[in-house]
C-alpha cells in the first residue's frame, strides 16, 4: 500500500525550483530534491520523478525566450 508520500513530493520540488528560478535565476534540481527528502524521505524515490522535475525546469526556461542568461 502506497501512503502518498512518493507522489506528493513532486509538487514541492517543482514549486521550489520555479520559485528559485524567479528569485535567483539559477537552480539545482539535486538540492531541491534533497531539501524535500529531508522532510519526506520517500519523496522522489524514482529516477523518472527526478527526470520529471528536471523537465519541468527546462520547459519553464524554454518558455522565456528573452532570458539570455539561461541555457537549456
Amino acid at each position: 500500500m502506497i501512503d502518498g508520500a512518493i507522489e506528493c513530493g513532486l509538487f514541492p520540488v517543482v514549486s521550489t525550483l520555479l520559485q528559485k528560478i524567479a528569485i535567483d535565476h539559477e537552480v539545482s534540481v539535486v538540492n531541491a530534491v534533497r531539501k524535500v527528502k529531508a522532510r519526506r524521505h520517500c519523496a522522489i524515490a524514482a529516477q523518472e520523478q527526478f527526470d520529471f522535475c528536471h523537465e519541468c525546469v527546462l520547459q519553464h526556461i524554454r518558455s522565456f525566450a528573452t532570458y539570455s542568461n539561461f541555457t537549456a
